[in-house]
């Protein structure tokens, strides 16, 4: 498996899901969530995200990227969206991650005014 492979989220329409599964499962391990922003486009809706990817050993770049989610049916952006500000709100209670969102606050700030 490529390194980029683990950081990849594959939605399959095709399969009926069963009735009682989460619709959405996510971790708080794969990416540090420090930001979302939603935006509606015509017929499809965009769920902006700014993590920082593992890398490896719960070690994370220290560059976040902007991740863009796009969805044709808006239940299930905004289950992606609520899940993920979940992550991120979990996230938030975890030792260390203040100090890292504090770190990152700048780069918030342009995320949130790039995504207005």
């Amino acid at each position: 498996m490529k390194s980029d492979d683990r950081n990849t989220i594959i939605i399959n329409k095709n399969t009926k899901p069963t009735p009682g599964a989460p619709k959405l499962v996510l971790n708080n391990i794969d990416r540090l969530y420090l930001a979302t922003a939603v935006k509606s486009v015509k017929n499809l809706t965009f769920i902006y995200s700014l993590v920082c990817r593992n890398t490896g050993n719960r070690q994370y770049e220290m560059l976040p990227v902007t991740e863009i989610a796009a969805f044709d049916n808006e239940r299930d952006a905004a289950i992606y969206h609520n899940t993920v500000n979940q992550v991120m709100a979990y996230q938030q209670n975890l030792p260390g991650l203040k100090t890292i969102r504090e770190v990152m606050a700048d780069e918030i700030a342009r995320f949130n005014e790039n995504t207005r």
